[in-house]
């Protein structure tokens, strides 16, 4: 499966140092997208929630409206997320796959920086990993506003990358790219019997702490679901119309404001903008 913005057109295929400037904001959450997508598919979707919707908004106050490089790469982005969607099946509706599987991904990269920062083995792999972490605790924003401890990790990440960079500037800036699970040195031929009971390297995949008992349990059973999640899964509905930016952003509104009149209890404007949405998004009448 591709990675996120490399859609079939070819439009989204930037780096995140590409990243147009109009929405530079969120060209880090889009390198760690890019960066994670080999190795969790879940989180790099999250990660591509978080940069749509956050540069839709940044371009929304745009003079004379979004440039057209920014609105060709906002629609890739657009089909990349819901490729990226379609391919994780039910799997985001399991419970603990929201909130919770990012925040715990997030402290996992964060622990990792933490602990070589702690050790005085910190180096230019730390000062990203502080740095990543730091990206994947914004990526809640798509859930809520962030709580005061999260704020806090992200503080300390800031502060503790730039330490890192002032004391070894050259050495920082020639690192390589984030690896969320670097892998462990290739034990030599005497260290193998002795390496099987020893503790494994700090850095190492084995020594990242586990997902909640929730994930794990999700995880465990994801063979065993899978025909269920199928059989279970809303259907994915194909139509002809090709909703545009504006469009997209009308539908989001009536979203919105259905949501809040669930949450008043109020079922008449609720419907109201469900099929306001709906027909938006269909390019059809639609009516109970």
């Amino acid at each position: 499966m591709p990675g996120p913005g490399t859609g079939s057109s070819g439009r989204g295929n930037v780096g995140a140092e590409e990243v147009p400037e109009v929405i530079k904001e969120v060209s880090g959450v889009y390198g760690v997208a890019r960066d994670v997508a080999a190795v969790d598919r879940v989180m790099s979707y999250y990660c591509m929630v978080y940069v749509l919707q956050r540069a839709i908004e940044i371009t929304k106050a745009c003079t004379g409206g979004r440039p057209q490089a920014v609105k060709a790469l906002l629609l890739t982005w657009m089909d990349d997320v819901e490729t990226q969607k379609k391919n994780l099946a039910g799997l985001l509706d399991q419970e603990g796959m929201g909130s919770p599987y990012v925040e715990i991904f997030a402290t996992r990269i964060y622990d990792i920086a933490e602990r070589d920062f702690a050790s005085n083995t910190a180096d230019s792999k730390t000062a990203q990993n502080f740095l990543a972490a730091k990206d994947f605790f914004q990526v809640l924003l798509i859930f809520g506003e962030l709580s005061e401890s999260v704020k806090q990790k992200q503080k300390v990440c800031e502060e503790h990358a730039k330490s890192i960079t002032n004391k070894s500037p050259k050495d920082t800036h020639a690192s390589p790219p984030f690896d969320p699970f670097p892998t462990p040195p290739q034990p030599t031929t005497s260290q193998r019997n002795q390496q099987q009971q020893s503790t494994p390297p700090l850095n190492s995949a084995a020594s990242i702490p586990p997902l909640s008992a929730t994930t794990q349990q999700s995880q465990s059973q994801s063979q065993s679901q899978s025909q269920s999640l199928q059989n279970n899964s809303p259907p994915v509905y194909q139509f002809s119309h090709k909703a545009n930016m504006d469009e997209m952003e009308s539908a989001q509104k009536h979203a919105r404001q259905a949501a809040s009149a669930i949450d008043s209890s109020d079922r008449g404007s609720a419907v109201t903008h469900i099929l306001a949405a709906l027909s938006i998004l269909t390019g059809t009448n639609v009516s109970l």
